[in-house]
């Protein structure tokens, strides 16, 4: 897979983006927070189908370019990426 830049990747790493978004939503519905469930009976989370499909792709390693014509990857980036660790549910 070739993507034009490491955006959603670092959107992806701790601290990123959807990193953040999601971990307010896990927070919101923890039962700390949301003992008896309304936020979490009333949370619905719309996701792009893409996004999934790329990141699923992204996990068996993927190159950077900015270039369809260009090199498989710019100077400096690695041709792989390590999957993402996927965080236990807190709770």
């Amino acid at each position: 897979m070739r993507l034009v830049d490491d955006d959603l990747a670092n959107s992806l790493a701790n601290g990123g983006r959807l990193d953040t978004l999601l971990s307010a939503a896990e927070l919101a519905t923890s039962r700390d927070v949301d003992p008896e469930g309304a936020v979490t009976r009333a949370l619905c989370l719309a996701v792009d189908p893409d996004l999934l499909v790329t990141v699923n792709a992204m996990t068996a390693g993927y190159v950077v370019s900015d270039s369809p014509d260009g090199p498989g990857q710019l100077p400096g980036t690695p041709p792989t990426r390590e999957p993402a660790k996927r965080r236990p549910p807190s709770g």
